[in-house]
């Protein structure tokens, strides 16, 4: 009776009955309780709110057909593995769809899906009126999952922000949809706010997410069975104490990952775009900046003098003690912020480097031979008197070589 009041369930090994951890006078679950957003919004009301805008849609497009064909023209960052993101709305997956009655499909797949459903809004449905009230309560819930996620992670929302993103996502989902009932999670967003207050950020639990595959491929891996969870505790702490001893585990900054001497090749590119002989360079496909990984051929925001370019990387380099990144700067046409996106010219013989600590954050990108147009982050949108600069400040051409050494 008291594990059903609670909602609790009692176990003698549960970390909160620890004898030396309840000393320490730590824990308040009551006060540190929290819902958190990644099973709440990016597994609860996110797929329903998609779930029903297809749906809607369906009524006057082939809407899975478009769109598992319109995913398939655009790129996303190497780091995010999302790639496959079309083929959830093949006709299979339809099927299962609408028999759950919601999109089933991991967080990271939900992050993906929502910034490109939501250009095709603002340039397809939306000009020609296409389920109005529908597009609403998408747009609604793309603006606040872009508060707690991207925001949350880049630091500029507040509860002022989040709390009328949370009531314009329920308010128009429900405008938009009056026969479907809230589920609890709808609920859940209301605490969000107050939870940011109270903390200076949402926690999330991705990493603690993540833990759910090794530990599965070891429980597969593993013959054992008279003792199973012994084994299997063993074999975990076993390989997390060895992750662990990784030197620079947790490195913070800005730093290469996985660095190798740079060929032969390589060089000499170097050496007749810097106009110095190199003998020798490090030289990776991937850099870790403040945590965020930009890969070879991922578009990418940086700032320069106060402006915003965009650019596609070549490779990052250890050069003379620096760290830098060799890109094809583009010429940025037009800044969009109200529709998320931004228009570029490709310009593949615009070489450069930039310092690597230069570079904010990897974009979504549609690309052509010569224009391509990016998807805007929230951290990036949402400062729109940056962007209103920038738009003032737009150059015909960028300079051949934007840092030399």
């Amino acid at each position: 009776m008291w594990q059903q009041a609670t909602g609790w369930n009692h176990s003698s090994m549960a970390l909160m009955l620890d004898p030396a951890l309840k000393a320490m006078d730590l824990l308040q679950p009551c006060t540190q309780f929290t819902h958190y957003y990644m099973h709440g919004v990016l597994q609860g009301t996110g797929p329903i709110v998609l779930f029903h805008f297809i749906s809607a849609m369906e009524e006057i497009l082939h809407i899975y057909q478009f769109l598992e064909g319109y995913f398939a023209h655009w790129v996303f960052p190497k780091s995010w593995k999302s790639q496959h993101i079309g083929s959830y709305f093949s006709k299979k997956k339809m099927t299962s769809h609408k028999q759950n009655g919601k999109k089933s499909c991991q967080a990271s797949e939900c992050l993906a899906m929502f910034p490109i459903i939501r250009h095709f809004i603002h340039s397809v449905a939306m000009p020609k009126g296409h389920k109005p009230e529908a597009c609403q309560a998408f747009l609604a819930m793309a603006a606040f999952i872009d508060q707690v996620h991207d925001g949350n992670q880049a630091g500029p929302i507040t509860r002022t922000t989040l709390l009328p993103a949370v009531e314009q996502a329920i308010q128009t989902f429900h405008q938009a949809f009056p026969e479907i009932s809230l589920i609890k999670k709808w609920h859940w967003q209301f605490h969000m706010p107050d939870t940011l207050q109270r903390f200076g950020f949402l926690p999330s639990c991705f990493a603690n997410e993540r833990k759910h595959k090794p530990i599965g491929a070891l429980a597969q891996a593993l013959l054992n069975q008279k003792i199973f969870e012994a084994n299997l505790l063993e074999q975990a702490l076993a390989q997390e104490i060895c992750h662990l001893d990784t030197e620079n585990l947790f490195q913070d900054g800005v730093h290469l990952v996985r660095p190798a001497k740079a060929p032969k090749k390589t060089l000499q590119t170097l050496s007749s775009l810097i106009g110095e002989e190199l003998k020798e360079a490090m030289s990776s496909q991937c850099a870790r900046i403040n945590h965020v990984e930009c890969h070879k051929d991922d578009v990418v925001v940086y700032q320069t003098a106060g402006n915003l370019r965009v650019a596609e990387i070549q490779l990052h380099f250890l050069l003379h003690g620096a760290l830098t990144t060799l890109v094809k700067a583009w010429q940025v046409k037009e800044w969009v912020p109200h529709q998320k996106f931004a228009t570029c010219t490709v310009l593949d013989q615009n070489l450069g480097f930039v310092p690597t600590a230069d570079i904010l954050v990897p974009l979504i990108c549609n690309k052509s031979q010569e224009e391509a147009k990016v998807l805007l982050p929230y951290q990036i949108y949402s400062n729109s008197s940056w962007l209103e600069k920038n738009n003032r400040c737009l150059q015909p051409l960028l300079h051949a070589c934007l840092l030399f050494f």
